[in-house]
């Protein structure tokens, strides 16, 4: 996957897909919520043959045309519901962090969609549960890898889910989390390169522990509360 989102792989193929020359291609970002209205489901191919979905053409249109904040947040706010998790999707590939909280406000937006594999299975989905999919997964289904999920997005999602004013360890242990990162990130040079590779593998390996740590500790707090 490449830091854009897209494989060079991924672009040739929607660059001659029929679906994109006929319906994306020289469209404007005020095209969009007509062509995203028109769609019947979320997936990134067609078929096994690994042809680009109609949807998955929107996407990649829609980073060619660099819709600003406030495009994306105009169509995050939207009723068409696949125009909504376009946005969304954008805002989650391309790291757009002031405005991963729209992400989390959508975990209880239940506007209906359909999801479809390269297979052909088809799933009946809803916004809430794809939002679910971006604040916890490194995937879409299995058929779209995502990148790592975000510090800054992961505070979001537990205080939305469960508060993290429940467990004031952790909130204070995650806020440490993301300011180490950004340190880390901020030294990097070639000649610190190495050193920083295994600083960061150590960051990230106490990440995923605590997040473990704190998974379980909800689960358990929830089956007390429902006893």
């Amino acid at each position: 996957m490449s830091q854009a989102g897209f494989t060079e792989k991924h672009v040739q193929r929607i660059m001659t897909c029929q679906f994109y020359r006929e319906h994306c291609f020289g469209q404007s970002l005020a095209d969009i919520p007509r062509i995203c209205n028109e769609l019947e489901y979320v997936g990134v191919y067609d078929n096994v043959h690994e042809l680009p979905s109609p949807f998955f053409c929107c996407f990649y249109r829609l980073y060619v045309l660099r819709p600003t904040i406030v495009t994306v947040k105009i169509f995050v706010d939207s009723s068409i519901p696949y125009l909504r998790f376009l946005a969304l999707l954008y805002i989650r590939v391309f790291g757009i962090s002031n405005l991963f909280e729209t992400i989390v406000n959508n975990l209880s937006v239940f506007l209906p969609l359909c999801y479809r594999s390269k297979e052909g299975v088809r799933k009946d989905t809803t916004i809430d549960e794809l939002s679910n999919i971006l604040c916890t997964k490194t995937t879409l289904y299995d058929d779209y890898p995502l990148p790592a999920v975000p510090n800054e997005l992961t505070i979001l999602y537990v205080n939305r889910t469960s508060p993290l004013s429940v467990f004031p360890q952790y909130e204070a242990l995650l806020e440490r989390f993301v300011e180490k990162e950004r340190n880390i990130r901020a030294r990097n040079s070639a000649s610190l390169h190495a050193q920083l590779t295994e600083e960061l593998e150590e960051y990230e390996r106490k990440r995923e522990e605590f997040l473990t740590d704190l998974k379980d500790n909800l689960e358990i707090r929830k089956q007390m509360h429902e006893r």
